[in-house]
């Protein structure tokens, strides 16, 4: 039964497993740790783990399992600073750096620290290459580029946070997520060709999408954002 437990690779560790039998039944208690992100992915590797386990040991009528997270060995918090000279903003998203530190569970001692600087000069590396390229294409090419950044990256990593919180992998998540914008690219080729004989149309299509946007707003983001979610779990 360890075995099969075990071929998870999710599991990393078994702290408890007993089964006993009640006639013919066979009932078993196991005691995981487990990596996970999601409460819902922790659920569903334990649901499989159960059905993997009654489909190979015989009269097996329940399987009763406790899972932990994996114990990290470190923990990463993010601290916002007023100035380079490391003194701590008392607000979170006013200021412009942020260090980062990791403490070690094991004996709480800070052994990382990533300066303020190191981020400072990956903001600078992304606005030279911004202004580059307003440089390059000229006002109305810069304006059309910036109103893209403005609303792609966001959107982008929106969408990216949705399908982590629906309980999909990073792989998944990215993955699904380049999928979903590959059909910008047949959407605009269609549109350049057939755009000007469906005119009388678009209005309503533009009616049904804007109601999509804002149903999927008010019945799924909204709430969401009215949740508490713990510091640590924003920076995961």
């Amino acid at each position: 039964m360890r075995s099969i437990v075990k071929q998870f690779s999710e599991v990393k560790g078994i702290t408890f497993l007993q089964a006993r039998n009640s006639g013919r039944f066979i009932f078993v208690y196991i005691n995981l740790s487990l990596s996970f992100k999601r409460l819902r992915a922790a659920h569903e590797i334990t649901n499989n783990i159960e059905g993997e386990i009654k489909s190979r040991i015989p009269c097996v009528e329940r399987v009763i399992i406790h899972y932990e997270p994996e114990r990290k060995e470190y923990q990463r918090s993010a601290v916002p600073l007023a100035n380079r000279e490391g003194e701590i903003s008392e607000h979170f998203g006013r200021d412009f750096f942020i260090t980062l530190w990791d403490k070690r569970n094991s004996d709480a001692e800070i052994f990382r620290i990533i300066v303020s600087s190191d981020c400072e000069v990956c903001v600078l590396i992304v606005w030279i290459i911004i202004f580059s390229l307003l440089g390059s294409v000229g006002s109305v090419g810069g304006v059309t580029l910036l109103a893209v950044i403005a609303h792609e990256i966001p959107q982008e990593i929106g969408d990216f946070a949705v399908l982590l919180d629906s309980g999909y992998s990073r792989q998944k998540a990215f993955f699904y997520n380049i999928l979903s914008s590959i059909s910008t690219l047949p959407g605009a080729v269609i549109s350049y060709f057939f755009l000007k004989s469906t005119e009388a149309v678009v209005p309503y299509v533009l009616a049904f999408s804007a109601a999509s946007f804002i149903y999927i707003a008010t019945a799924d983001l909204i709430p969401k954002l009215n949740q508490n979610i713990g510091i640590q779990v924003s920076i995961r």
